[in-house]
């Protein structure tokens, strides 16, 4: 993702900074083979702009993908996958969810096909942010933009790999197009098992 410009970060007594508006859209090509998607972390284009993986991590039945740090200085985008793995349950232990996660290829959309029937039932969600840093202030972070997929965007593309448990961690391979927000992401992470709570450690 490009470097963060002044222009997009709220200083101490400065009004919330405004949305930035839509990127042009991109042409989505075929989904690649898992062959073709490279074995370098996920990194491409998001909202028109440069994003690389700085962190993942999986708390069933979410993957996260995480550009950024919530710091004064920078800006923040995290996707979230649904990983749809079947009936669950709060009580239910990580490693049951981690083995019938393992070893799975969910797809959508070009070759793959659009039908719920015979894909994974996907939503991702992304979201861009920034720490606010008003004293006299509740609200935690702003939010630039956000945006959601599902299986009603047949231009969509999603192909995600999970590999099997290495210690702590879920590898996979990722590629991800979204044309009407400029999003073309793919590569590889290394998501580290959690039991949840909605933030990475260090945030």
């Amino acid at each position: 993702m490009a470097s963060c410009s002044g222009e997009h970060i709220p200083f101490l007594g400065q009004s919330r900074p405004q949305p930035i508006p839509p990127p042009e859209p991109i042409n989505c090509p075929e989904i690649p083979t898992v062959e073709e998607i490279p074995n370098t972390p996920v990194s491409g284009q998001v909202y028109g702009r440069e994003f690389s993986l700085d962190k993942s991590d999986i708390s069933f039945p979410k993957l996260r993908i995480q550009h950024g740090n919530l710091d004064p200085q920078a800006i923040t985008v995290r996707f979230v996958f649904d990983i749809l793995i079947g009936a669950s349950s709060p009580v239910e232990p990580i490693e049951y969810n981690t083995s019938k996660a393992e070893g799975t290829t969910y797809a959508y959309g070009g070759r793959y096909g659009t039908e719920r029937e015979s894909v994974w039932d996907y939503r991702v969600l992304a979201t861009e942010y920034v720490k606010n840093l008003q004293e006299d202030s509740d609200v935690d972070h702003y939010t630039l933009w956000s945006y959601g997929t599902s299986l009603e965007n047949p231009d969509h593309r999603v192909f995600l790999q999970i590999g099997q448990r290495q210690g702590d961690y879920l590898p996979g391979k990722l590629y991800l197009c979204v044309p009407k927000m400029a999003t073309e992401i793919q590569g590889t992470f290394n998501a580290k098992l959690s039991l949840g709570g909605g933030t990475f450690v260090g945030d």
